[in-house]
């Protein structure tokens, strides 16, 4: 059993827990985008202590945000390119619960990895046996998790729709926005990973639902495996 431990700034410490690791390298590796040199099973301990240190990151941008502010174990998030949905299995602990639609295919289209930011042809790298491995292995109501093809219907009502470096960063942002639209207009919560391109940026967003964005700029990438 191999784990990765999460801190948040509001509740602690949360685990969780897998069994394949030479999977978890391969599929959660490319969906963070972390290769730390070489991975062998000696260094097992370390790489899942980086994985933490790096969902541990990207839950507390959303805190520090509030995202999760008006949420609670009856909520309904729907994430989209969720990968094999970690960063939602954290929020199912945090909440004590929710509903939560993981928007993905499981499919790894290796040569397309790296297209680049705003290519609609970028590939796919997720594998939904892996994300069976994580349901499997940690206090997870399995009920409390549906995938979704991308070509799937959304649910009626969703609180927080949410993508992080998928959606308005890997895809543009006319990929989805013709399904995110409605639910933004009837109040659903909406956070985004977003590049700033010239034609996909937060003012175009403030517009269109006039709404004023809060945004919380990254840190500077000083490098990155592709």
């Amino acid at each position: 059993m191999y784990t990765i431990k999460i801190d948040t700034i509001k509740k602690g410490s949360f685990d969780i827990h897998f069994t394949d690791f030479a999977k978890f390298v391969w599929i959660v590796g490319h969906q963070i985008g972390l290769f730390h040199g070489y991975v062998d099973e000696s260094s097992a301990d370390d790489y899942c202590k980086l994985i933490g240190k790096d969902y541990s990151r990207r839950f507390q941008e959303r805190e520090k945000l509030g995202v999760f502010d008006n949420l609670d174990e009856s909520s309904v998030v729907l994430d989209i390119g969720s990968g094999v949905g970690i960063l939602d299995m954290i929020l199912y602990k945090y909440l004590g619960g929710g509903k939560f639609y993981l928007l993905d295919k499981s499919e790894v289209h290796h040569a397309n990895m790296t297209s680049g930011q705003w290519n609609d042809e970028h590939g796919f790298y997720n594998d939904w046996s892996m994300f069976e491995d994580l349901i499997e292995h940690n206090d997870i109501n399995n009920q409390s998790f549906i995938t979704l093809d991308p070509q799937d219907k959304w649910p009626n009502t969703i609180n927080l729709i949410m993508s992080s470096y998928s959606y308005m960063w890997h895809y543009s942002k006319e990929t989805y926005w013709n399904k995110v639209l409605p639910h933004a207009i009837k109040g659903t919560s909406l956070c985004f990973d977003i590049l700033n391109h010239k034609n996909n940026n937060t003012s175009t967003i403030d517009k269109e639902l006039n709404k004023t964005c809060t945004v919380k700029n990254k840190s500077k990438i000083l490098f990155h495996w592709f």
